[in-house]
């Protein structure tokens, strides 16, 4: 966990998979996935529905964990023969969502890996009113997109003014 979220510190976005042991005793997230920095992953199925397995949150201190969820229960996954099946797990999950998030963070390489971890959980169903099994919920990623936009035409527009390109004057 300390080295996830000294990753994190030096720029990397760090995901995890939250863990399988929401059957267990002990069914709460496993390390690195409770780290401040680290997006933990949860796993439901295609209609949105907890996995039973996926391990539950808060992280010890209490923050919100997981952070979101994606599809890791009757996941259709290439076996090691090649052929299609179905698996379960927060492996899977954690994959799909890293690579959604990767794709967002090229579209916006300006800016950091937290500012992308926001834009992901403001933009999930619960992010209101998140919860121990799916957290802020299944991230819309379009709506990250959108937000991450206005965010750069925020930061530009700051900068032609901060750089006083534009005045306005009185008109007589």
């Amino acid at each position: 966990t300390r080295a996830a979220d000294l990753a994190a510190k030096k720029g990397m976005l760090v995901t995890n998979s939250a863990g399988n042991s929401g059957n267990d005793s002990w069914k709460f997230i496993s390390a690195p996935a409770d780290g401040d920095s680290v997006l933990a992953v949860g796993a439901v199925n295609v209609n949105g529905q907890p996995a039973a397995f996926s391990s539950y949150g808060p992280s010890s201190d209490g923050r919100v964990k997981p952070d979101v969820a994606s599809v890791g229960w009757n996941t259709f996954i290439i076996n090691t023969s090649g052929n299609v099946a179905q698996g379960n797990g927060t492996s899977f999950s954690n994959p799909n969502l890293a690579g959604l998030v990767t794709c967002l963070w090229q579209a916006f390489p300006d800016m950091t890996n937290m500012e992308i971890i926001n834009a992901v959980r403001k933009s999930s169903g619960k992010y209101s009113n998140p919860d121990d099994r799916v957290g802020y919920g299944i991230p819309n990623m379009r709506v990250a997109y959108e937000s991450l936009q206005k965010e750069r035409e925020r930061r530009n527009a700051t900068n032609i003014l901060g750089q006083k390109n534009i005045r306005v004057y009185p008109v007589p």
